[in-house]
């Protein structure tokens, strides 16, 4: 899978756009969660040009947690190795 980390400043062209997007890419499925809570799920094999988004639709709960799941162990991954010294509070 891929992780894909975006983050924006507070306003982008005049409007507001959430600050941050975290998004998993697996061969199967792309899903995308926000800083504002949005979603979005495509199924990449029966919707390859996203035009469905399943999370909107309520479509697969079980398939959203674990693509969740998925995304927030990537983030977790990705923080840890990226980190080169222990952190001090």
């Amino acid at each position: 899978h891929v992780l894909v980390e975006e983050d924006f400043p507070a306003s982008e062209g005049g409007r507001p756009v959430p600050l941050k997007t975290r998004t998993i890419v697996t061969d199967t499925h792309r899903f995308t969660r926000d800083s504002e809570g949005f979603e979005m799920l495509y199924d990449l094999e029966s919707d390859p040009d996203e035009m469905t988004n399943l999370a909107a639709a309520g479509a697969d709960p079980v398939l959203r947690s674990e693509l969740l799941t998925v995304l927030s162990d990537a983030m977790l991954h990705a923080d840890d190795i990226t980190r080169t010294e222990p952190v001090t509070p």
